[in-house]
């Protein structure tokens, strides 16, 4: 989602379908890979150049701040975008995790409402 921008293009597009205003939007972000367990081999090479300075120490990657930078960056206000802070690999036993459950598991939703 943070790689190819999908927060960012639903904000557009409710903008313009809709006629959103984004400084009036509330954007939660549930429980998704952490920059705790968000490692990665090379991220420099695995991941497009804009989202490098998420890079974190030993390789993590912290999608979370990605996450909230692109719903600034299409005027939510920041103190409308709230992060769970649930890492699901840390929790898999309460949220399905594709690296927490070793590529076997669930899925999860998005739920999106005007």
């Amino acid at each position: 989602g943070s790689v190819k921008n999908i927060v960012g293009k639903v904000i557009r597009k409710m903008v313009k379908k809709f006629g959103c205003n984004p400084k009036d939007l509330v954007i939660n972000v549930s429980a998704s890979l952490g920059p705790c367990c968000g490692e990665f081999s090379d991220p420099y090479n695995e991941l497009p150049e804009n989202l490098h300075k998420y890079i974190l120490e030993n390789n993590h990657v912290d999608f979370w701040k990605a996450t909230q930078d692109q719903c600034i960056k299409e005027g939510v206000l920041e103190k409308n975008v709230h992060i769970d802070g649930n890492c699901t690999v840390c929790n898999n036993e309460k949220y399905f995790s594709y690296r927490g459950d070793n590529g076997e598991t669930g899925r999860n939703a998005v739920v999106v409402w005007i």
